[in-house]
C-alpha cells in the first residue's frame, strides 16, 4: 500500500464493566478532515455494536435504535 495511513478516527470500545477491551478504529489512505459529529457518532454507534457483540445482547439494548 502506497502512501500508508494518512487519516485516522477510533473510538474506545470499553466494556459494560469499565474494562478498556481495545478500540474501533477506521483509517485512510487519503487525507481527509472527519465531519466530527457524523464521523463521531458512527464510530460511537459501531463500538456500542461491537460492546453488544461482546456481551451478547441485543443491538437495540446497547443502542436503544434498532
Amino acid at each position: 500500500m502506497s502512501g500508508g495511513t494518512r487519516s485516522y478516527l477510533t473510538s474506545p470500545l470499553v466494556a459494560s464493566n469499565g474494562h478498556r477491551l481495545g478500540a474501533i478504529c477506521f483509517t485512510d489512505t487519503k487525507p481527509r478532515r472527519w465531519a466530527c459529529v457524523r464521523a463521531c457518532g458512527y464510530t460511537c454507534t459501531c463500538a456500542a455494536c461491537a460492546r453488544a457483540r461482546v456481551h451478547g445482547t441485543a443491538l437495540h439494548n446497547a443502542t436503544g435504535t434498532l
